[in-house]
């Protein structure tokens, strides 16, 4: 009994004592009370960055050549009478919103201003079917749909009509296939005709859609989407042309002087007075729209935000060096001029080979090397100087010897898988070629038959094949949305993550390895068996008609 007394004793003393702890830990918070009145007294003050944001609305004055406004996405309306080379406020006080759709200049009253506002969308990442494009001739009273020639289905849609010739008009749609793009009319959009294909003119339908004519020369037409494209001989071929950002909404030409017009981009707004061979700054408009804005604690702080959407080396040059969108980088050329001579080694190995004419949203450079010596070489003609370098490892890195050296050989993999692709890729079209050719030849040869229905079946293999691994439909990397990237992109995107300066190589990383070396390793087979297998059975075929090595037509 006496025992059991003892425990409950304890068992009622550990509370009081474990209470009594906290008790004592307890400590007094303060409290901080702010009171608004305080703050009556302070004002707003504008701290920047000077440097201009997104735009979507531009208009220029008719006999007012330096004058124009812009409208942009929270900072309002502002107007240059420089030439853009000085911006000012003029809705501050008078507008309860900050952002700015579109914008318009009477010609024949330059003091009457329209402006609508509201905001393109950011970012619609689709977009909704379009009703085709109509047209009324009597003010708007009666409509009538312009469709001869157009798709039968379209979604977002640009039309213009010329300044220099009122029966030319140029619309730019969105359309299933190849049937989108450009499309011209030369009666009034009575009838359309398809004029150009060009994906980089409609990549992005759902951001941009836009086309302008000259307003003096009916061969000029310009598109806007990523990025403004020009045109020179009335829509059937289109060059880039250079601004000072991407993504661009609205472009307005002086109908008097063509020279002369205002765009406005995701960057602000920018004026030209040579047809935009040229192009005034951005960063004198403090209209930069941030998504957020945060200071630190530091004293005096520091304001934060993030703002909207803002090698190889030789000392010869490379013989027969072809680049296009998406393909390689141009390597640096040393020069070969007596004297000093000086340059960089970026720590990267040689670049990878590409694949002709096919984009690659992704880097063909070499992976960076990692801790070691190495021996760098220069070449001339005939001569030749070795140096032996020795790279450290970065000391504010942490990593192992043994993280480096993983890193290195995964990176080696990867790189040679993308060399594997890249050239059996590449030395498929010959034999399509030769293929198609005899195909050609050997139509009206009745024993033959069997050879082409095999050549056929072997090229729709090898298509199929093909596209497995390249993404022959991308033109431009906006075109990443629109078409699925392929296995050598795969490859790509993995290569830049793991090439990093910390060598610790993740476990996703490795796994994500994993499952593409398993598709390399099934369509490798496929290709020894397109190359080893069936082309061998096409030449046996082919060998046993004992046709001459110079076939004529017939």
């Amino acid at each position: 009994m006496k025992s059991l007394k003892f425990l409950l004793i304890i068992v009622l003393v550990l509370p009081l004592t474990l209470h009594s702890q906290r008790r004592k830990k307890k400590t007094n918070t303060l409290v901080i009370t702010v009171q608004d009145s305080i703050f009556h007294g302070l004002k707003w003050r504008n701290i920047g960055p000077f440097r201009g944001g997104r735009c979507v609305a531009s208009s220029g004055v008719v006999g007012q050549p330096m004058t124009y406004y812009m409208g942009n996405t929270g900072g309002g309306i502002w107007k240059t009478v420089d030439d853009g080379i000085t911006w000012k406020n003029i809705s501050d006080g008078f507008l309860k919103t900050g952002t700015v759709g579109d914008i318009s200049v009477s010609e024949s009253n330059p003091y009457i201003v329209v402006v609508g506002m509201g905001e393109h969308a950011a970012r619609g990442v689709m977009t909704s079917m379009g009703d085709g494009v109509n047209k009324s001739t009597d003010g708007g009273s009666i409509w009538g749909k312009m469709k001869e020639g157009l798709p039968k289905e379209l979604g977002k849609s640009g039309i213009s009509v010329s300044g220099a010739n009122p029966e030319l008009v140029f619309a730019v749609i969105e359309a299933e296939g190849d049937k989108g793009c450009v499309y011209r009319s030369d009666d009034a959009g009575k009838k359309w005709t398809q004029i150009n294909k060009d994906r980089i003119n409609i990549a992005r339908s759902w951001y941009h859609m836009e086309i302008f004519a000259d307003s003096q020369d009916e061969n000029l037409v310009y598109v806007l989407n990523a990025p403004v494209t020009k045109s020179i001989d009335g829509g059937k071929t289109f060059k880039p042309l250079p601004t000072p950002h991407g993504d661009n909404h609205d472009l307005w030409i002086n109908p008097n002087d063509n020279s002369k017009m205002i765009n406005s981009n995701d960057g602000g707004a920018n004026v030209s007075n040579n047809g935009g061979k040229s192009w005034s700054s951005q960063q004198s408009q403090p209209t930069s729209q941030f998504y957020r804005v945060i200071t630190d604690n530091l004293v005096p702080y520091n304001v934060c935000g993030g703002q909207q959407d803002n090698s190889a080396i030789t000392n010869k040059k490379t013989k027969d060096f072809k680049s296009w969108p998406g393909g390689r980088s141009k390597p640096q050329v040393l020069p070969s001029k007596k004297g000093y001579n000086r340059f960089t080694w970026d720590f990267n190995k040689e670049t990878r080979p590409a694949v002709d004419k096919v984009f690659v949203y992704g880097s063909y450079e070499g992976s960076r090397v990692g801790p070691g010596t190495y021996v760098l070489r220069l070449t001339l003609d005939s001569l030749t100087s070795d140096t032996e370098v020795k790279i450290l490892p970065n000391p504010k890195v942490q990593g192992s010897m043994v993280e480096y050296e993983e890193q290195r050989s995964i990176l080696n993999q990867i790189e040679g898988v993308i060399k594997n692709i890249h050239e059996s890729v590449t030395s498929m079209p010959s034999a399509k070629s030769q293929l198609e050719n005899y195909a050609k030849l050997l139509e009206e040869n009745d024993t033959a038959k069997d050879v082409l229905e095999k050549g056929k079946s072997l090229i729709e293999c090898t298509d199929t094949w093909e596209q497995n691994l390249i993404q022959p439909k991308q033109k431009t990397f906006q075109d990443v949305i629109n078409f699925n990237n392929q296995l050598n992109a795969e490859f790509m995107e993995l290569k830049s993550y793991v090439d990093a300066a910390e060598p610790k190589v993740t476990q996703g990383a490795k796994e994500r390895l994993k499952d593409l070396m398993a598709d390399w390793n099934t369509y490798e087979t496929e290709r020894d068996a397109i190359v080893d297998k069936e082309m061998q059975a096409y030449n046996t075929m082919f060998k046993e008609l004992a046709l001459p090595a110079i076939i004529l037509e017939e």
